[in-house]
């Protein structure tokens, strides 16, 4: 958000989902010599290895970089798996929280006894060992098992498959391309020079000229702000996507349970 200007609730929502998609795309985005660290151990041993064997038969290196292009994170498992049920989330949170105290506990016994850290038999949640079972229509949340999925499937179906639970697509790149426009200064009408295309079934068009400036958003907007801001565009976008549909599927609810 821009200093000095006070958002909503719900413009500060879409900058945190903002976030989780840019984290999202991050995930995605192919193998780089710059994002390399961040991939699975197994993924930077299996790089190594190819690059040795390269390196035997003489290979340039580039041909090394474009060949680990391809090479999908999928393909080695998750180095932090989290179940996706509620649950789990719970009691993960506590889990860490004993961790931490039971460390903190150490700690102070070492100073005072010079005894060393000991080892506490605590139940953890983590399911690395175990095989995971991811979302088949969002492919983003997984879950520990088909029972945890079954018991946050009332939570999470209205979630999915939008943005940030879902794969980013056109829409999220799109708006990178914006945000990171007016973040540098240049000229965001230009998209349409770049061949950008929304998908298909949207219910606005969001290519139309100025349709980013035309921002309506009741109470969580300040008539007198710059309607070109980073937080006004990713709030908009948010909300046409999300948060609309959100309060429809609400209100069609409400409605429902009414007329009974």
């Amino acid at each position: 958000p821009q200093i000095g200007k006070s958002v909503g609730e719900q413009a500060l929502t879409s900058r945190y989902d903002y976030t989780l998609v840019r984290l999202m795309q991050a995930w995605h985005a192919p193998w780089s010599a710059e994002a390399h660290h961040s991939f699975q151990k197994e993924f930077r041993d299996a790089a190594r290895s190819l690059l040795q064997c390269f390196n035997r038969h003489g290979l340039p290196l580039d041909v090394v970089h474009h060949t680990l292009q391809f090479l999908p994170r999928d393909w080695w498992p998750d180095p932090y798996p989290v179940c996706w049920c509620d649950n789990c989330i719970e009691n993960n949170a506590v889990h860490r929280m004993q961790q931490k105290l039971c460390n903190k506990g150490d700690r102070v016994r070492f100073i005072f006894t010079g005894v060393g850290p000991g080892k506490h038999n605590l139940d953890s949640v983590n399911f690395q060992n175990a095989k995971s079972i991811l979302c088949p229509q969002c492919n983003v949340i997984r879950y520990a098992s088909m029972e945890h999925q079954k018991m946050d499937f009332p939570s999470h179906k209205k979630d999915c498959g939008k943005p940030p639970y879902r794969i980013p697509g056109k829409e999220e790149e799109r708006l990178r391309y914006i945000v990171d426009a007016i973040r540098e200064g240049r000229d965001v009408d230009d998209q349409e020079e770049e061949g950008w295309e929304t998908d298909e079934g949207d219910e606005d068009d969001d290519e139309e000229e100025g349709s980013w400036e035309s921002i309506e958003s009741g109470e969580e907007q300040d008539e007198e702000t710059d309607p070109k801001s980073i937080t006004d565009v990713i709030h908009k976008f948010f909300r046409d996507k999300v948060y609309k549909k959100e309060q429809a599927d609400e209100s069609g609810f409400a409605d429902m349970y009414a007329n009974v």
